[in-house]
Formats: structure tokens, C-alpha cells, sequence
């Protein structure tokens, strides 16, 4: 209603999964739409469950946009909509691209 929206985001890498961008954006444009059009977004389960559990990268990009969204809605991060940090710090390794994608000698240097 205000405009806000949530962040959700599919690597759909051949090897990983059978899902492709056409897929992931028919499903969101069938099922999604359909499942938000007129009904509360706040039931993360309910929407998410409406998506075949074979697209789990598209269940993945759906359940986090919809969590970005509460969080924005809300004027939190997701973190602290979630409780907050719990204290410990994970490691950064700069990935932006899934492991996997090149050969696992070309993975290692990259790391």
C-alpha cells in the first residue's frame, strides 16, 4: 500500500537446480501474485507453502523478500526482527558468486 518493498533473490545455477529464471518468474507471477493479490503478505508460511517444495530456490527468494518486507515495513533489519545478533560474528569471505560455479581448484583461489 505505501510503496515498500522486500528483497528476495534465486541463483538458479545448472547443477544446483532445475529451475531457471523463466521458471522462478512464472511461479512468482502465477502463484505469488495470486496468493498476495488482496491478502496479508505478513503470512510468510502460508504464501511460501504455495510453491511447489521442488522450487526451493524460488521458496527461498519468495520467504526472504516477504521477511525484507516486514522488516522495512516494521523500520527494522531483518536481524533485529529476528531477535537480534546473537553476539558472534560469521567470517567474510567476499563470495558473490556460488561455489560450484567454476572448477573446485578455481573456487579454492578465489577464496
Amino acid at each position: 500500500d505505501r510503496g515498500t518493498v522486500g528483497l528476495g533473490e534465486a541463483n538458479p545455477l545448472s547443477g544446483f537446480t532445475e529451475e531457471t529464471i523463466d521458471s522462478i518468474v512464472a511461479v512468482v507471477r502465477s502463484t505469488v501474485q495470486k496468493a498476495l493479490l488482496g491478502n496479508s503478505w505478513a503470512d510468510r508460511t502460508r504464501v511460501v507453502r504455495m510453491i511447489d517444495p521442488a522450487m526451493v530456490m524460488t521458496r527461498g527468494m519468495v520467504a526472504t523478500a516477504l521477511l525484507d518486507l516486514q522488516a522495512r515495513t516494521a523500520g527494522v533489519s531483518v536481524v533485529d526482527l529476528l531477535g537480534g545478533p546473537d553476539g558472534e560474528e560469521l567470517p567474510r569471505f567476499g563470495l558473490l558468486w556460488p561455489v560450484g560455479a567454476q572448477t573446485p581448484a578455481e573456487d579454492l583461489a578465489d577464496i
